[in-house]
């Protein structure tokens, strides 16, 4: 039996039908999306529509990530439309715009999906860990800090969110971060998903790597209206494209508060911040 999981697309359609055509030669009997199939891109309409497409023909699963819940947020009522913090958010603001009414569909995506595996064991796959879909897990971590979070753990367990793929042994069970489809934080420019293939009892683990097109990726950012019209913070999701690497967060643990705070605008942090990275 093979198994193919794919996570974080972040509405990059053409890291998403680049790996799409890989799974598809490797033909995998099971294809799983761990979330965040959405939004921190600028094609969040098409990328929804391909993964409805492979729901309904092909029998994917999909569980629900931390990025299809800000969008949620967004069609909640009362929710802000303006001030400090919905300009930070302003890029799921317009994604929410993007999708119209399709991002109803997300509140039915259930937290996790389970999968009987041929050798009698289980694989459970969730977006980030079991104690919710900010907990990510990341390949520094010692096995006891990743051991509790994923309690009560399951044989093979597969989970994303941190963009950073490895598979580790946890005592009896096997973990596989798959990575990032369309935005990985590695410093690798191809994206990543994972496999497993289960023979004759044992379950094997890897990532894969799959290039694309990044310079249409980047285009798409202007051409569909994400760099003029989802907010300052657009700037820094493309770089995060361009390089590999993580740079929002790092950018709120420095300039959130002093923005909060009325002490720096978001251009101005913006614009600081980058400079930082040039």
């Amino acid at each position: 039996m093979k198994i193919a999981i794919l996570s974080d697309i972040h509405a990059n359609i053409r890291a998403f039908e680049a790996v799409l055509a890989d799974v598809e030669k490797w033909q995998p009997d099971q294809v799983i999306i761990a979330g965040d199939i959405v939004n921190r891109g600028p094609r969040s309409p098409e990328c929804l529509a391909l993964a409805l497409q492979k729901q309904r023909e092909d029998n994917w699963l999909i569980v629900r990530g931390n990025h299809e819940e800000y969008v949620m947020a967004h069609g909640a009522p009362g929710a802000a439309r303006d001030g400090i913090q919905f300009e930070i958010y302003r890029s799921g603001y317009w994604t929410y715009k993007q999708l119209g009414d399709d991002w109803r569909i997300f509140e039915d995506w259930p937290f996790e999906q389970s999968l009987a595996l041929p050798n009698g064991q289980t694989l459970r796959v969730v977006h980030a860990s079991m104690k919710g879909n900010r907990h990510g897990l990341y390949p520094w971590m010692s096995n006891p800090e990743i051991t509790e979070p994923l309690q009560p753990l399951s044989p093979v367990m597969a989970v994303a969110h941190t963009h950073r793929p490895f598979i580790r042994n946890i005592e009896d069970s096997l973990l596989m971060n798959v990575g990032s489809v369309g935005l990985p934080f590695d410093g690798h420019p191809g994206s990543s998903y994972g496999r497993l293939t289960v023979s004759n009892g044992t379950v094997h683990a890897e990532i894969q790597r799959v290039f694309y097109d990044r310079k249409k990726a980047r285009q798409d950012f202007i051409d569909s209206g994400f760099m003029a019209e989802a907010g300052p913070l657009a700037r820094i999701i493309l770089h995060e494209l361009t390089i590999a690497v993580s740079l929002l967060a790092p950018f709120s643990y420095f300039y959130d508060e002093a923005i909060k705070a009325g002490d720096i605008t978001i251009d101005a942090a913006v614009d600081k911040f980058l400079t930082a990275w040039q």
